[in-house]
């Protein structure tokens, strides 16, 4: 059980903002972050995709959770599991490349917006 109460919310962006998350391509980064998720022990509070090229997360972490790290689980096995089921259309876009995510990412503690604030808004997002 995890009894810590680090809320953070994450946005990290496709490479060059290309709108390459497509609904099959989507379903792949949820279902990857989601099981990512739960083998680090991490609760997803929200997630959504939104305009086809930046994810939304609300993560509640544990205090042993180092966010970047979190971070780059997320997005290096997002980005692998995307290449491995779609090389040829990623490789239009990337130009051979195993480019999804670019370097960067946003990161706020819910600070003090409630918890509920910040969900509903990563909720009213795509």
């Amino acid at each position: 059980m995890n009894n810590s109460k680090i809320y953070v919310h994450l946005v990290f962006v496709t490479k060059y903002r290309k709108k390459i998350l497509t609904n099959e391509i989507k379903d792949l980064v949820l279902d990857t972050i989601t099981q990512q998720c739960n083998n680090m022990k991490i609760e997803i509070i929200a997630m959504r995709i939104d305009n086809s090229d930046h994810v939304h997360l609300m993560l509640k972490l544990r205090p042993t959770h180092s966010i970047s790290l979190v971070v780059q689980m997320l997005k290096e096995k997002s980005r692998y599991t995307c290449w491995q089921s779609y090389p040829h259309f990623l490789r239009t876009h990337y130009w051979h490349k195993n480019y999804l995510w670019s370097k960067g990412y946003f990161c706020s503690t819910t600070g003090e917006a409630s918890r509920e604030t910040v969900e509903r808004y990563i909720n009213s997002q795509g």
